[in-house]
């Protein structure tokens, strides 16, 4: 199921190559994370990519308000998002209690008064609920590198993998849709995401995906459903309450592994730089089937 035998060299591979290349990009149309696009991902500054954010969220907000989609140029802001992974600084006790203390210690924050101008700018952006999930999501929100992502699907191909009905259980703003390049033929996207902000920017640039803004736990998909899932799972050390899984008493990275394997059909893919005390976790002990 979705996999074929590969074809399609020469002259043949060219003119589906101009085709591409002619196809006009509509608002309806998912992201394609370009070279332009990846380089606006690169590096930057703490301040820099704070920024960023406090953009694509604004933006985000505003296409949602007005009920329609994203248009091309706007899904490149968007797609600057990057998570508050590694932005803890711009959250700094200092800033939350600055009007207390009459922002006399503002100074003395690393990012200085001009992090608690963007801190306030994000308080203002975001609902209570929505400004606690941003800074509880600074050690666990880091999205996995472009060039990572097109080297798994490279992978994807280069055994034979042509189409077929792909998972991202933990999609961020969906990195593993936007640089998934070429197929040969078609490729239908199913994207979790937790966090409703995030969400939000993950509807907004690939509206050809369906996507669930929802814990993976209140997520049903059937078993064997998916021909591919393919991601970067969280880590932890704490549990995911789902009643199907509970006996085995997984971290939520165990957790996704189980899950994510009962709902593939052919092959399963993962992105993760796997820490040391994870890798020894599982020669202690065997993962039940």
């Amino acid at each position: 199921m979705g996999m074929e035998s590969g074809k399609g060299k020469g002259g043949e591979s060219a003119g589906r190559d101009r085709r591409i290349e002619e196809k006009t990009t509509t608002a309806r149309d998912n992201f394609v994370i370009d070279a332009e696009a990846e380089r606006s991902l690169l590096g930057g500054s703490q301040l820099e990519r704070i920024r960023a954010n406090i953009a694509a969220i604004r933006l985000a907000k505003k296409i949602e308000s007005e009920g329609r989609l994203a248009t091309p140029e706007e899904k490149r802001v968007l797609v600057r998002f990057a998570g508050w992974g590694g932005l803890a600084d711009v959250f700094d006790f200092t800033y939350r209690y600055a009007e207390a203390r009459g922002g006399r210690d503002v100074a003395t924050a690393k990012l200085g008064k001009t992090g608690y101008e963007l801190y306030k700018e994000i308080e203002a952006l975001l609902s209570e609920e929505e400004f606690s999930q941003a800074m509880a999501s600074t050690l666990s929100a880091f999205y996995t590198p472009v060039n990572v992502v097109r080297m798994i699907h490279g992978a994807l191909r280069d055994m034979g993998v042509r189409r077929g009905r792909f998972l991202e259980p933990s999609a961020g703003t969906g990195h593993f849709i936007g640089a998934a390049g070429e197929y040969a033929g078609d490729v239908s996207w199913a994207a979790v995401e937790i966090d409703p902000v995030t969400g939000s920017i993950l509807k907004a640039l690939y509206p050809e995906a369906k996507a669930f803004i929802d814990g993976y736990e209140q997520v049903g998909f059937p078993d064997r459903f998916f021909d591919v899932a393919v991601g970067n799972v969280p880590f932890g050390d704490f549990k995911v309450d789902d009643p199907a899984y509970n006996s085995h008493h997984f971290n939520i990275h165990d957790y996704f592994f189980a899950k994510t394997l009962e709902r593939v059909v052919t092959r399963l893919f993962w992105t993760k730089v796997m820490r040391y005390r994870i890798i020894r976790g599982h020669e202690k002990r065997t993962t039940p089937p």
